[in-house]
């Protein structure tokens, strides 16, 4: 019920995006031969992704608000590091364990995703 209030705001008081990591891309990428990754750096690369594409769409994000994924510090630098060509704008990033708990903003991007999954879910399960 809120994602579909949500979705009434969307594009008028609020913008959310969501990445599907599917079973398939997850197996790839974790048995490339290549480049080997874990989950934890391919949930980093999404959650880049998606940051840069709201600031190449426009998006004045000044303050990046992230539930840890691994070590928060890390997660931090490795925002960091690869939005520096977006220093002017975001002027903070934040992430921390249970950030759900604290900012509001976390707890309606974590039920915009799984409510997107659980619509995903359904879709494949009822073909």
């Amino acid at each position: 019920m809120l994602l579909e209030l949500i979705d009434l705001m969307k594009g008028k008081l609020v913008f959310y995006q969501t990445k599907e990591l599917t079973a398939e891309y997850i197996s790839i990428s974790m048995n490339n031969i290549h480049r080997h990754t874990n989950l934890n750096e391919i949930s980093l690369q999404a959650a880049l992704e998606l940051c840069k594409h709201a600031l190449k769409e426009g998006f004045k994000v000044s303050h990046i608000i992230a539930d840890t994924v691994g070590d928060p510090g890390k997660y931090t630098n490795f925002l960091k590091t690869n939005l520096v060509e977006y220093a002017a704008i975001v002027k903070d990033i934040t992430v921390q364990a249970k950030a759900d708990r604290d900012h509001k903003v976390v707890s309606a991007s974590s039920i915009c995703a799984k409510v997107t999954r659980d619509r995903i879910i359904k879709q494949w399960v009822f073909r």
